[in-house]
């Protein structure tokens, strides 16, 4: 007779600890849905699942060595038991009803919301324009704003969803190509070099922007500018102004340094203004590893015709350089260096890149630099 009961006091703890396991689970998966507002209640429950296992594992032990009246005890034990089990499941019932549950809300509806508060943005600064894109970044907290205006260079502005805050990316009139958006305080555009403004063409370049926050309080960002690098087969246009010849010319470590002045040094009309480079054109031949400059109405000055170019055997790119002239048009061919098939750089990589910098822009003297490199910096 004990045997028996101790058996039907194992299948019924059995069952019990098999529902109570079920509910656990279910209960464990309600309570990962519910918002964290409600933790501490579903804790709770979670707290009387355990322990009401607990008491069914230490029930089973207790009745596998017990006396008849002990074995009596443990049936209303399990009586206990299931009361609790039901009140149990009662629980568990309002814990899926009536509990707020995070829910994402529509796209078209948090896009509508996220334009108007861009509009209220646009208000506030009074901003004008013909016409204007916005696009969406960032799991749509931030946000970049284009606007357009006749004869003028497009405008951006980046919206921060978080501050509710629209802030100018100051470009000075330059035409953008592209553009990155490293986070809410850093973007990075590149440039063309034209200018809505000027004929001028400038070599593209990069403008790095940083957000800061001024002496009187206000965030705005502040651009660095820096060279852009070219894979070596980039055709790049530059330059704007006629009657240049090249009166230097220096073959540096890295690249070359190429000087320009007037071609009458009586010509007024050279320096007025500002004094750039003559409009140049750059080209690749890969099969004879020749980087090409090609100048437009520039001739060599008589100075420097006297004089043979020198190229520092030390020059890391640079083997030599010829000057063809084509009637107005002077052609610079630089010899590069080939470090392929050679046993003791072989693991040099090969020439991928260059730069071009304008330098003293602002003087009577012109020069423009350009670099070589065997791979892009990271930065």
């Amino acid at each position: 007779m004990r045997y028996k009961l101790e058996y039907y006091i194992y299948i019924e703890i059995y069952y019990k600890l098999t529902t109570v396991i079920i509910i656990y689970e279910i209960t464990m998966y309600n309570i990962f849905r519910i918002n964290m507002d409600k933790g501490g209640a579903n804790m709770n429950k979670k707290a009387k699942i355990l322990v009401i296992m607990l008491l069914g594992i230490s029930t089973f032990i207790t009745g596998c060595n017990s006396s008849d009246d002990e074995i009596k005890g443990l049936e209303s034990n399990i009586q206990s038991l299931e009361i609790q089990l039901i009140n149990l499941e009662k629980q568990l019932e309002e814990t899926t009803h009536g509990v707020e549950i995070d829910e994402a809300e529509p796209v078209e509806e948090g896009k509508k919301e996220v334009s108007e508060m861009i509009q209220d943005a646009i208000n506030r600064k009074g901003l004008t324009y013909d016409d204007s894109e916005i696009t969406e970044y960032h799991d749509k907290t931030l946000y970049m704003l284009r606007t357009e205006r006749e004869t003028y260079s497009d405008s951006y502005y980046l919206y921060d969803v978080k501050l509710d805050e629209l802030l100018l990316i100051p470009t000075y009139g330059s035409y953008v190509s592209s553009y990155t958006i490293i986070n809410e305080n850093h973007v990075v555009f590149n440039m063309i070099g034209t200018h809505s403004e000027t004929s001028y063409h400038n070599v593209p370049f990069i403008y790095d922007y940083k957000k800061i926050i001024t002496e009187d309080g206000k965030l705005e960002f502040y651009p660095v500018r820096k060279e852009m690098y070219h894979s070596l087969g980039e055709e790049i246009h530059f330059g704007d102004k006629s009657g240049h010849s090249i009166t230097d010319i220096i073959v540096t470590l890295q690249g070359i340094q190429i000087g320009f002045g007037p071609q009458d040094p009586t010509d007024s009309t050279y320096f007025a203004g500002t004094v750039t480079p003559p409009i140049t054109k750059t080209t690749y031949n890969k099969d004879t590893h020749q980087y090409i400059l090609e100048f437009e109405d520039t001739i060599i000055d008589e100075a420097l015709a006297q004089k043979e170019i020198f190229v520092n055997e030390n020059s890391g790119y640079i083997n030599s350089i010829q000057l063809e002239t084509n009637e107005n048009t002077l052609l610079m061919v630089i010899n590069l260096k080939e470090y392929k098939g050679i046993e003791k750089y072989k693991h040099f990589k090969e020439l991928d890149y260059f730069t071009i910098e304008i330098l003293d822009e602002l003087t009577a003297n012109i020069s423009i630099e350009i670099k070589f490199y065997n791979e892009k910096p990271n930065y």
